[in-house]
Order: structure tokens, then sequence, then C-alpha cells
């Protein structure tokens, strides 16, 4: 009788997270592209955690399909929200997490978290994070795009690709899909 095991790997944070005292710096230099569940969702904690703390960065924006309650993610999105802009999109149809949605929403509204509702009859199933931070007299912006969701947990068994990028096109793309839903929620609401 044989049994098949499988081994998990325990996922590594790029060494490049360890020692960067700025991420943006990195991210200017180049494109960084993680591989989970191999390389850490501690690598995304860590860009989330020096936007929340940074005086250049203006504004947080983020999409939220799946997330864990207890999430890091959280506490940096409100910690931030008390200096500068920050707005989540949360689909509320996320299969078996639409209560946790509905809290999370109500968690960020009360920290000053500005909260919209996905895209009406379309299902919002994206990973986007889009970072403006003024450098010198321009700003920047720092794009997190992936496949899969923001929770930690899946995060450690599902296979997604994410890059960080600093590409002023990328940049533009996100600012337009989050420019789309405050115009989508505008009409929905006749404002």
């Amino acid at each position: 009788k044989s049994t098949l095991k499988f081994n998990f790997s325990r996922a590594s944070l790029p060494p490049l997270f360890k020692k960067a005292d700025s991420l943006f710096d990195k991210i200017k230099e180049r494109d960084l592209l993680l591989h989970h569940p191999y390389d850490s969702f501690e690598a995304l904690i860590s860009f989330m955690a020096q936007a929340a703390h940074d005086p250049q960065v203006q504004s947080i924006e983020q999409t939220i399909y799946r997330m864990d309650p207890k999430s890091p993610l959280l506490e940096y999105l409100k910690h931030a929200a008390k200096t500068k802009k920050v707005k989540v999109v949360i689909e509320l149809r996320a299969r078996f997490d639409e209560l946790n949605n509905l809290q999370i929403a109500s968690e960020l509204k009360k920290a000053g978290v500005e909260v919209f509702y996905g895209f009406g009859k379309l299902k919002l199933h994206a990973k986007v994070v889009l970072v403006t931070r003024q450098e010198g007299a321009h700003f920047r912006h720092y794009t997190h795009l992936s496949t899969g969701n923001y929770h930690s947990g899946t995060a450690q068994s599902y296979t997604d690709l994410a890059i960080l990028t600093s590409h002023e096109e990328m940049g533009q793309d996100a600012r337009h899909f989050f420019d789309s839903e405050k115009k989508m929620a505008a009409i929905v609401t006749g404002k």
C-alpha cells in the first residue's frame, strides 16, 4: 500500500523586502514579481506598511474581494486614513465572505476610509493597490496588481502572481480603474 505525501514548502520573504529602507526606491529601479505561495505574503504587507507611514504618500486605493478580518493590511489602511486619502472598493458578493466584507467596510468607514461597493452587475475579483506618492514636484504611481485576493490564509495555498511596479502606464490604468468606480457610484446614487 503506497501513500502519497506532499511536503509543503515554506514561503520565503524575498531578500529585497528584508533589507530595503525604501521599497519605493527599489520599485523605481525595477518591477518586482512575486509568486505566491512561494514568496511570502509579508512582501505585500511590508509594501503597505511603508505606504501607510511614508509622509510623501498622498493616497492609497485598494480593492478587497476577500480579506482576513485580522489582516495587518486593514490596520495600515486605517492608520493611513489619519493623514492620507484612502479609498477601498469592496466586493460584497464574495462568496461565503459577504458578512465579513460588510464588517470590514464598516470598520474602515469608521476610520475615515472612503468605501465603495463593487461595480453593479460586474463582480470585482482583482487585487489592485494604487499608491500615489509625491516625489519632488511630481506625483508617481506605485501599483500592485495580482491574481487572487488579499487574504493571507489563501495566499499560503493558492498560486498567484503579483507585480509591484512604478511604470506610469500601469499606474494610469489603475487610476482609471479607481476613477471608474467613483463614476459608477455617482450614476447609481444620482450624485
